[in-house]
């Protein structure tokens, strides 16, 4: 997450009874208990980025984000806060929000120059930061962080603060952003705040200025066709909770240009938000084109369930203290956007610059806003907790066909030769008990993205691999560490498959690609790069590398659940190794984890230097003897007598003797089985002796294994590897056989080569 977002400290601590307050006027609503207030610890506030108030311990609660935006001279903090900010809750080395001013000698000339009322302390200027009521001063309720946890327990909450003062009187220079960049910065705050959740629905709760930021960034979002994180922030926009927000105009920000307008004309005058004050006057070019754009995102042709809902707080009092203001700031007809299909409209009995302050969960205005909140978040809810992803797509059976046509276009015939293979091989489970108390288990509770485990030939890594793949510890580890939602992707290069599609860079980018697209059939209309994949009603039959790598790459940006990566034989890949490593790298993170197998063949030791790692044949050893150890077993299960102790003895001697190479131990105990079907029992010299005569080497082994067939068998079997070595294609066992009936022995030139190669000792 981003550096500038403030992590606070989740609900917990004693509950207690809300403390005791002067009680509200009595107003006409439903008659609601009061929320049950939980002590915790406001964070430091941001004045310019995003602050995190509260989120639940388990992100997996979280149905919404609630994300908070003041407007015009408006902060994070004190727009949102009944009373004084108290000294505890300001940022550090700041004074308390509201704390009143002195007055200052251009505060007099305003005074003179009839642009500013004479008052004693007060000031009750167009602004966000009004003093408390009289009698009240020590009456203090920050109601995003104080009230809105207590009530609802499944929203993260946010709030933004950004540089919206109208005038800097005692400031060298001052912010000049427009309403656009305001909007572009805003944007690029909440999609950096989002870069663990994509896809979690967002409410966004704006005062005055703040809701056309709004406006105007999800308009901005929605341009963004090609960069999916800032594109989820329009399609993920479930409401907009508005209080006064003045959309067709507000003479507040007219008045602002006029008081900038004076102070630039002062002596040591400077300047001030020009740009952004003008864009807000009645009928602004600016304005008008923001409520244009947004109104054209609410005007798209769906249901009008799917649109982004508006809930529109309208100020019930004018400010009288203002000279030019002898009525609301924002009028009614400014203040809601008269929609009855997604919109509510409701007034709160305060002025423009106190309508979002609330002194308890009591008063009439958070009553209506809890109504509303809870309203939005069981619709989420009713939805099973599926991503809200408000894109007008083509008809169900359309998609479908395209899907299905997409996957089709990724299969290929390899991918799961090798995989299947692995797992038709019965394994034990003792075999690998070692490795939940291994390098692997810490590397999986940490955040380091990538875990290398290496080997020598036939060490036993690609079964190892499988064994993770199929047991429910890995991905509980993970859910239990990092939180929920992680998905197993996996891909095995094999040297069997040779130059073919399945061991290059296209086979992985098919394979990945197929495999998230299976898992989640939305990403069709969620990923940009898939829908070129597509053309004319018809599918690509086969899509370039860099379209596949592109849409890779967007695909894992959207992906709603954690990856977790298994890829092996990294060493027989048929392509750039370098190519291969680098893409690793760029995908690998704390959500997409990557477990890699290979022997330990350049470039992989430099590459993956200093990452968590093994050496299998280091660590197997106890695997073997298990192995070993149950075979046997397995051999005497219905015999009435064998020695328990020998038996033990006899798999140490074949896991020590197989140096970790697990293939080896394999033959070893076939060699034995071998003997005991012929008589000789556990402990015998005889025994002993077999375990003794098996070459050290595999390729010794395959040797004495040929040298051990008849003449003719020999013949036959060389005959088959001739014909495989010379095979374009893969041969079936059908087609072998019939060649081997058709091809007389003596007529194969190159059999004699073969046979010679397996006699040397």
């Amino acid at each position: 997450m981003d550096d500038a977002l403030v992590e606070a400290g989740n609900a917990g601590g004693p509950v207690t009874d809300v403390p005791s307050r002067q009680a509200p006027p009595e107003v006409s609503r439903p008659t609601l208990e009061p929320s049950l207030k939980v002590s915790r610890s406001c964070p430091s506030i941001v004045d310019d980025s995003i602050t995190q108030l509260w989120a639940p311990a388990n992100s997996s609660d979280i149905v919404a984000d609630l994300c908070f935006v003041h407007g015009l001279r408006g902060h994070p903090q004190g727009t949102w806060n009944y009373g004084k900010t108290r000294t505890a809750d300001a940022p550090d080395g700041a004074a308390s929000v509201n704390k009143p001013r002195e007055r200052s000698s251009l505060s007099i000339r305003l005074e003179r120059l009839g642009l500013k009322k004479r008052r004693p302390v007060k000031n009750e200027g167009v602004n966000d930061q009004a003093p408390a009521a009289d009698g009240e001063s020590d009456t203090s309720c920050f109601w995003p962080f104080e009230l809105v946890p207590d009530d609802f327990d499944n929203v993260r909450i946010l709030t933004y603060g950004y540089d919206s003062h109208p005038s800097h009187f005692y400031k060298g220079s001052t912010n000049q952003m427009t309403i656009t960049q305001h909007s572009q910065k805003l944007l690029q705050q909440i999609t950096n705040a989002r870069t663990k959740c994509r896809g979690r629905p967002i409410i966004f709760v704006a005062h005055s200025l703040g809701g056309i930021l709004v406006k105007d960034m999800i308009v901005q979002s929605g341009k963004y066709e090609q960069q999916p994180k800032f594109l989820d922030v329009s399609k993920c926009t479930f409401a907009i909770i508005f209080f006064g927000t003045p959309h067709l105009g507000a003479n507040a920000a007219r008045y602002g240009e006029i008081v900038s307008n004076v102070v630039g004309s002062l002596p040591g005058g400077l300047s001030v938000y020009k740009e952004v004050l003008r864009g807000l006057k009645p009928d602004g070019e600016k304005l008008s084109n923001v409520n244009a754009d947004f109104n054209d995102v609410l005007n798209k042709n769906i249901p009008a369930h799917e649109k982004i809902q508006i809930y529109s707080f309208q100020e019930g009092k004018p400010i009288s203290s203002v000279k030019f203001f002898d009525g609301k700031v924002v009028p009614d007809t400014s203040s809601f956007f008269n929609r009855r299909d997604i919109e509510q409209v409701s007034f709160i009995a305060e002025n423009h610059m106190n309508m979002c302050r609330f002194k308890s969960a009591r008063v009439a205005g958070y009553i209506d806003f809890k109504a509303a909140l809870g309203g939005y978040l069981d619709e989420i809810n009713t939805k099973a907790g599926q991503i809200i992803i408000r894109t007008q797509t083509e008809s169900g059976e359309i998609g479908a066909a395209e899907h299905k046509d997409l996957r089709k276009c990724l299969e290929f015939k390899e991918r799961l030769v090798r995989q299947q293979q692995i797992e038709s091989v019965a394994t034990i489970e003792a075999t690998f008990a070692w490795l939940w108390s291994s390098p692997f288990l810490t590397w999986l509770q940490s955040n380091s993205p990538l875990f290398w485990i290496s080997g020598n030939p036939a060490s036993g890594k690609s079964t190892l691999m499988s064994h993770i793949a199929q047991n429910s510890k890995t991905l509980e580890i993970l859910s239990q560490v990092h939180g929920p939602n992680w998905q197993l992707v996996y891909h095995f290069f094999d040297f069997r498959a040779g130059d073919s599609i399945g061991n290059n860079f296209e086979g992985l980018l098919r394979s990945f690609l197929l495999q998230l697209l299976q898992k989640s059939p939305d990403l069709l209309s969620r990923v940009p790069e898939l829908r070129t994949f597509v053309v004319e009603d018809s599918v690509i039959s086969r899509p370039s590398i860099n379209a596949m790598y592109k849409a890779l790459k967007q695909t894992i940006e959207v992906y709603s659940t954690r990856l977790f990566v298994l890829l092996d034989g990294l060493d027989e890949y048929e392509g750039g190794k370098v190519e291969l490593v680098t893409l690793i790298n760029t995908l690998g993170s704390e959500h997409v984890r990557f477990c890699l197998a290979s022997r330990a063949d350049p470039p992989f030791p430099d590459a993956f230097h200093g990452v968590p790692s093994f050496e299998m044949q280091r660590l197997n050893t106890p695997g073997i003897k298990a192995f070993a150890a149950q075979t046997l077993q397995n051999f005497f299960s219905h015999s009435e007598y064998h020695d328990h102790m020998a038996l033990q003895n006899v798999a140490d001697d074949i896991s020590q003797r197989s140096r970790g190479v697990f293939l080896w131990a394999r033959f070893a105990i076939f060699e034995l089985v071998d003997g005991l079907t012929r008589g000789e029992t556990l402990g015998s010299a005889a025994l002993r002796r077999r375990l003794e005569q098996v070459p050290p080497e595999l390729q010794d082994i395959y040797s004495r294994i040929f040298r051990r067939g008849t003449q003719g068998n020999r013949e036959t079997a060389g005959l088959i590897l001739l014909l495989i070595s010379l095979a374009r294609d893969e041969l079936s066992v059908e087609t072998l056989r019939e060649a081997v009936d058709l091809l007389p022995r003596d007529l194969v030139p190159f059999q004699s080569s073969i046979l010679s190669s397996f006699d040397k000792s």
